[in-house]
């Protein structure tokens, strides 16, 4: 079990989804209102707020954004309800990778080394190749069924399209390098995340 909850640690909340966009706005506001746990319920629910086909649907993307939100504290959620679309992109993958230390060693060592050879695509199968990798370090990571793993693999490669890190593509997909927006290196500062903001520049 210790195993097993050291891996869930590493991973954060890849099993949420992908960025996620319309539904963090929507919660976002929501959060603000600062909601009794019943509240949340009724509105994520009852009220189906997200638009969900299911109420297991809905209660999944919205524990898997609140989890991203919390922790960052209402300032935070002031200036994600304030912002445009692109930065909103990016708020949201800062939130993503303070949560997923796995998400950002894979951008700070398999999308930088590619950067630094040169290489100018990535192939999906580097994300399984990466989780193997550190299945070495991290206890419980080998736990994991192949499926999931690459599951895991499609939100992170959907984050990093949708943010402009990658080129849509079914099994290659080109590399860019986004300008990281100065809001992003203010967050980091202020949540003492310095790798995070790292992990997005390198």
């Amino acid at each position: 079990m210790a195993n097993k909850i050291a891996a869930i640690a590493y991973l954060g909340d890849l099993m949420g989804g992908g960025l996620l966009l319309s539904e963090t706005k929507v919660l976002t506001e929501v959060l603000l209102t600062h909601p009794t746990p019943a509240e949340w319920q009724r509105l994520v629910g009852e009220e189906n707020i997200l638009q969900k086909n299911s109420i297991h649907s809905a209660r999944r993307v919205a524990l898997a954004v609140k989890n991203r939100l919390e922790p960052l504290g209402e300032p935070f959620w002031r200036d994600l309800q304030q912002a445009d679309t692109e930065t909103s992109k990016q708020l949201i993958l800062f939130a993503v990778l303070a949560r997923s230390k796995a998400m950002t060693d894979f951008m700070s060592t398999v999308m930088a080394d590619a950067r630094r050879i040169y290489q100018d695509e990535l192939h999906t199968s580097c994300w399984t190749d990466f989780i193997d990798t550190r299945s070495r370090s991290v206890a419980g990571l080998d736990s994991y069924a192949e499926s999931t793993v690459i599951r895991m693999g499609n939100n992170v490669f959907r984050m990093l399209v949708d943010c402009g890190y990658l080129s849509e593509g079914r099994s290659t997909k080109k590399l860019h390098k986004p300008f990281v927006l100065p809001l992003i290196g203010n967050w980091a500062a202020r949540q003492n995340r310095m790798d995070v903001l790292e992990a997005m520049e390198s």
